[in-house]
């Protein structure tokens, strides 16, 4: 993922179901990755197709650690 950034993949290109590499990584529970992401610029409230955002993807997983690389923890 690192190296796709670093070639200038847009962090929010959307996938035919319109998610991003951010819903993926949450999706999956992937926190190194969802923080990688962020720090790129990934935006929380891109909605997918569904209408379903990443920020409401990461509540729902209830995921300490993602909410945590997040920056969602309370």
């Amino acid at each position: 993922m690192a190296e796709l950034l670093r070639e200038g993949v847009a962090v929010d290109s959307p996938d035919d179901a319109g998610e991003t590499a951010l819903m993926k990584s949450i999706q999956a529970r992937h926190p190194t990755v969802a923080a990688l992401l962020r720090r790129h610029g990934a935006d929380l409230d891109l909605k997918n197709h569904a209408g379903v955002s990443a920020r409401a993807l990461a509540a729902s997983s209830e995921d300490p650690e993602l909410l945590e690389a997040l920056g969602l923890a309370r």
